[in-house]
């Protein structure tokens, strides 16, 4: 990919502590990490490691499962959702490595209106791509269009997305990592989508109690002091 990169090794007992750890000492702007895709709902969500570098992370977090080497033509979802624009950037930085151009999707719903046209709600749609793609830092000639009028969103996401090699999703909110993924559409397109998929969030401030910050600390020490006797 002709980038550079150095690599760190950290030894430690609780893995998504030491990565959070880490994105803060290096101040990184992302953390990318492999995950396996939607499969339960039981003690974790993502994943063990995953779950609290999620929750936690001041930085962007991107989460990838791979079904194919080749990022190939991807598609974003471009919904109300807080981290569409970093899905439509993703999207973008992917298309990059293939000389692709992204498609950021946008389904409507049809409403009883009968003064609100088909051509309005696609002109609506567009609308809402275009917002979302200038928040994302793109321009025009970046990306391509693509909106669907359809009473079942989830469905209608489903059969789009499937043409596409990679597709890039927001998870749905801010808060614990169960209300992130399940019962939303980003939890249909990891489970059931055929190619790459990359679960996305901006950054946000982690608003944590005198009480959390102090266990956390205590955390750390405990980390470190035990590396050393290991060591």
């Amino acid at each position: 990919m002709n980038v550079s990169f150095r690599t760190r090794a950290i030894v430690g007992r609780n893995v998504g502590q030491i990565i959070i750890n880490a994105v803060e000492e290096e101040a990184a702007d992302q953390v990318v990490l492999g995950w396996e895709g939607a499969k339960s709902r039981r003690e974790h969500v993502f994943g063990s490691v995953i779950d609290p570098v999620v929750e936690r992370a001041p930085c962007d977090v991107t989460l990838l499962n791979l079904a194919d080497e080749s990022a190939g033509t991807p598609i974003a979802l471009a919904g109300p959702g807080p981290h569409a624009p970093v899905a439509a950037r993703r999207a973008h930085e992917f298309a990059t490595m293939d000389g692709t151009t992204p498609t950021l999707l946008n389904v409507q719903q049809p409403t009883d209106d009968e003064a609100v046209t088909e051509d309005a709600l696609i002109a609506r749609g567009e609308a809402m791509i275009d917002d979302i793609a200038a928040r994302a830092g793109l321009e025009t000639d970046q990306y391509e269009t693509a909106v669907r009028i359809d009473a079942d969103i989830a469905d209608a996401i489903m059969g789009v997305v499937n043409e596409y090699e990679t597709v890039c999703v927001g998870v749905s909110e801010k808060g614990t990592v169960s209300k992130a993924l399940f019962g939303s559409i980003a939890e249909r397109v990891g489970s059931e989508a055929d190619g790459n998929v990359a679960m996305v969030r901006g950054p946000y401030e982690t608003h944590r109690t005198v009480k959390e910050a102090l266990l956390e600390r205590l955390e750390r020490v405990l980390t470190t002091d035990s590396d050393s006797a290991d060591t």
